[in-house]
Protein backbone atom coordinates (compact mmCIF):
# COMPACT_ATOMS: atom_id res chain seq x y z
CA UNK A 1 0.00 0.00 0.00
CA UNK A 2 1.23 3.48 -0.85
CA UNK A 3 0.72 6.13 1.84
CA UNK A 4 1.38 9.83 2.29
CA UNK A 5 3.60 11.03 5.13
CA UNK A 6 0.48 11.57 7.28
CA UNK A 7 -0.42 7.87 6.95
CA UNK A 8 -3.36 8.30 4.57
CA UNK A 9 -3.43 5.83 1.71
CA UNK A 10 -3.03 6.62 -1.98
CA UNK A 11 -5.25 4.90 -4.52
CA UNK A 12 -5.61 5.23 -8.28
CA UNK A 13 -8.27 7.85 -7.56
CA UNK A 14 -5.66 10.04 -5.86
CA UNK A 15 -2.77 9.38 -8.24
CA UNK A 16 -3.75 8.06 -11.64
CA UNK A 17 -0.10 7.32 -12.40
CA UNK A 18 -0.23 4.61 -9.73
CA UNK A 19 -2.26 2.58 -12.21
CA UNK A 20 0.65 2.61 -14.64
CA UNK A 21 3.03 0.94 -12.18
CA UNK A 22 3.13 -2.82 -12.68
CA UNK A 23 4.35 -5.35 -10.16
CA UNK A 24 6.27 -8.60 -10.43
CA UNK A 25 6.73 -10.94 -7.49
CA UNK A 26 9.36 -13.66 -7.73
CA UNK A 27 10.29 -16.34 -5.20
CA UNK A 28 7.58 -15.04 -2.84
CA UNK A 29 9.79 -12.22 -1.54
CA UNK A 30 11.40 -10.37 -4.45
CA UNK A 31 9.08 -7.53 -5.48
CA UNK A 32 9.86 -5.46 -8.57
CA UNK A 33 7.93 -2.31 -9.44
CA UNK A 34 7.99 -1.26 -13.10
CA UNK A 35 7.25 2.29 -14.28
CA UNK A 36 6.21 3.39 -17.77
CA UNK A 37 9.46 5.37 -18.12
CA UNK A 38 11.32 2.05 -18.08
CA UNK A 39 12.71 2.41 -14.60
CA UNK A 40 12.34 -0.49 -12.18
CA UNK A 41 12.99 -0.86 -8.49
CA UNK A 42 13.34 -4.02 -6.47
CA UNK A 43 12.25 -4.60 -2.89
CA UNK A 44 13.46 -7.57 -0.86
CA UNK A 45 10.34 -8.28 1.20
CA UNK A 46 12.20 -10.75 3.40
CA UNK A 47 14.81 -8.09 4.22
CA UNK A 48 12.09 -5.50 4.83
CA UNK A 49 10.30 -7.93 7.17
CA UNK A 50 13.46 -8.53 9.21
CA UNK A 51 13.82 -4.78 9.78
CA UNK A 52 10.11 -4.62 10.67
CA UNK A 53 9.68 -0.84 10.75
CA UNK A 54 5.94 -0.99 11.49
CA UNK A 55 3.86 1.99 10.37
CA UNK A 56 0.24 2.74 11.23
CA UNK A 57 -1.97 4.16 8.49
CA UNK A 58 -5.62 4.81 7.59
CA UNK A 59 -7.53 3.30 4.69
CA UNK A 60 -11.22 3.88 4.04
CA UNK A 61 -11.59 5.18 7.61
CA UNK A 62 -10.03 2.09 9.16
CA UNK A 63 -6.73 1.66 10.95
CA UNK A 64 -4.21 -0.54 9.16
CA UNK A 65 -0.54 -1.38 9.68
CA UNK A 66 2.33 -2.28 7.44
CA UNK A 67 6.07 -2.64 7.26
CA UNK A 68 7.82 0.32 5.66
CA UNK A 69 9.68 -0.83 2.55
CA UNK A 70 12.46 1.77 2.88
CA UNK A 71 13.70 5.08 1.57
CA UNK A 72 14.84 3.92 -1.87
CA UNK A 73 11.42 2.68 -3.01
CA UNK A 74 9.74 5.65 -1.27
CA UNK A 75 11.85 8.09 -3.30
CA UNK A 76 11.19 6.11 -6.50
CA UNK A 77 7.41 6.15 -5.92
CA UNK A 78 7.49 9.84 -4.97
CA UNK A 79 9.14 10.58 -8.33
CA UNK A 80 6.91 8.27 -10.38
CA UNK A 81 3.60 9.25 -8.79
CA UNK A 82 4.06 12.93 -7.99
CA UNK A 83 7.21 14.15 -9.79
CA UNK A 84 8.81 14.52 -6.35
CA UNK A 85 6.14 16.94 -5.11
CA UNK A 86 4.29 14.72 -2.60
CA UNK A 87 6.34 12.33 -0.49
CA UNK A 88 4.99 8.79 -0.20
CA UNK A 89 6.01 5.48 1.39
CA UNK A 90 5.35 1.86 0.43
CA UNK A 91 3.93 -0.48 3.07
CA UNK A 92 4.00 -4.27 3.00
CA UNK A 93 1.45 -6.17 5.09
CA UNK A 94 4.00 -8.77 6.13
CA UNK A 95 2.99 -10.49 9.33
CA UNK A 96 1.90 -7.29 11.09
CA UNK A 97 -1.37 -6.68 9.23
CA UNK A 98 -4.25 -8.78 10.46
CA UNK A 99 -6.97 -9.42 7.98
CA UNK A 100 -10.11 -7.41 8.55
CA UNK A 101 -13.72 -7.88 7.48
CA UNK A 102 -14.41 -6.74 3.95
CA UNK A 103 -16.89 -3.89 3.56
CA UNK A 104 -20.28 -5.23 2.48
CA UNK A 105 -21.49 -4.02 -0.91
CA UNK A 106 -23.57 -0.93 -0.19
CA UNK A 107 -26.37 -0.92 -2.74
CA UNK A 108 -27.30 -4.54 -3.43
CA UNK A 109 -27.14 -7.93 -1.79
CA UNK A 110 -24.78 -10.36 -3.47
CA UNK A 111 -25.14 -13.97 -2.30
CA UNK A 112 -21.49 -14.68 -3.13
CA UNK A 113 -20.36 -12.07 -0.59
CA UNK A 114 -19.85 -13.71 2.80
CA UNK A 115 -19.44 -12.17 6.25
CA UNK A 116 -16.28 -14.25 6.60
CA UNK A 117 -14.61 -12.48 3.62
CA UNK A 118 -11.44 -10.73 4.76
CA UNK A 119 -9.30 -7.97 3.29
CA UNK A 120 -5.91 -6.44 3.82
CA UNK A 121 -5.46 -3.23 1.84
CA UNK A 122 -8.71 -3.01 -0.13
CA UNK A 123 -12.27 -1.93 0.60
CA UNK A 124 -14.55 -4.63 -0.80
CA UNK A 125 -12.64 -6.85 -3.19
CA UNK A 126 -9.03 -7.89 -3.48
CA UNK A 127 -8.98 -7.71 -7.26
CA UNK A 128 -10.95 -6.50 -10.28
CA UNK A 129 -11.17 -8.63 -13.41
CA UNK A 130 -11.98 -7.32 -16.88
CA UNK A 131 -11.80 -8.91 -20.30
CA UNK A 132 -10.34 -7.49 -23.49
CA UNK A 133 -13.43 -8.39 -25.60
CA UNK A 134 -15.67 -6.43 -23.20
CA UNK A 135 -13.60 -3.30 -23.77
CA UNK A 136 -13.57 -3.91 -27.53
CA UNK A 137 -17.38 -4.26 -27.51
CA UNK A 138 -17.78 -1.08 -25.48
CA UNK A 139 -15.41 0.90 -27.67
CA UNK A 140 -17.27 -0.21 -30.81
CA UNK A 141 -20.32 1.61 -29.41
CA UNK A 142 -18.54 4.80 -28.30
CA UNK A 143 -17.69 7.85 -30.40
CA UNK A 144 -14.32 8.05 -28.66
CA UNK A 145 -12.72 4.81 -27.44
CA UNK A 146 -11.57 4.54 -23.83
CA UNK A 147 -8.50 2.66 -22.58
CA UNK A 148 -8.68 -0.27 -20.18
CA UNK A 149 -6.96 1.89 -17.57
CA UNK A 150 -10.25 3.81 -17.12
CA UNK A 151 -11.59 0.74 -15.33
CA UNK A 152 -8.46 0.04 -13.26
CA UNK A 153 -8.55 -3.78 -13.41
CA UNK A 154 -5.91 -5.88 -11.67
CA UNK A 155 -6.36 -8.67 -14.20
CA UNK A 156 -7.21 -8.37 -17.90
CA UNK A 157 -8.22 -11.66 -19.48
CA UNK A 158 -8.32 -12.63 -23.13
CA UNK A 159 -11.41 -14.67 -23.97
CA UNK A 160 -13.86 -15.01 -26.86
CA UNK A 161 -17.10 -13.44 -25.60
CA UNK A 162 -17.63 -9.83 -24.48
CA UNK A 163 -18.94 -9.52 -20.91
CA UNK A 164 -18.43 -13.25 -20.35
CA UNK A 165 -16.90 -12.33 -16.97
CA UNK A 166 -20.34 -11.15 -15.77
CA UNK A 167 -21.43 -14.79 -15.52
CA UNK A 168 -18.30 -16.31 -14.01
CA UNK A 169 -18.76 -17.63 -10.49
CA UNK A 170 -15.11 -18.66 -10.19
CA UNK A 171 -11.89 -17.93 -12.03
CA UNK A 172 -8.95 -20.31 -11.89
CA UNK A 173 -5.46 -19.18 -12.85
CA UNK A 174 -2.90 -21.91 -12.32
CA UNK A 175 -3.67 -23.36 -8.90
CA UNK A 176 -5.36 -20.20 -7.63
CA UNK A 177 -9.17 -20.21 -7.56
CA UNK A 178 -10.91 -16.86 -7.13
CA UNK A 179 -14.58 -16.37 -6.29
CA UNK A 180 -16.62 -13.64 -7.93
CA UNK A 181 -18.17 -11.45 -5.25
CA UNK A 182 -19.92 -8.68 -7.13
CA UNK A 183 -19.81 -6.56 -10.26
CA UNK A 184 -17.83 -3.34 -10.14
CA UNK A 185 -19.59 -0.04 -10.66
CA UNK A 186 -16.93 1.04 -13.11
Amino acid sequence: MVIREDGSFISGRHAGSLMTVSVTLEAHDQLTLHAPDGSDIQVDLDGVTRKAAVVEARMWGKDVKGIDCGDEVAEWLTRILFDGETKVRLLYKGNVMEDRPANSPQYFTFPQFQKTDRMYYADTCAYLVATAPSLQDLNARLQEPVPMSCFRPNLVIECDTPFDEDDWAFLKIGEVVMRRLKPCER
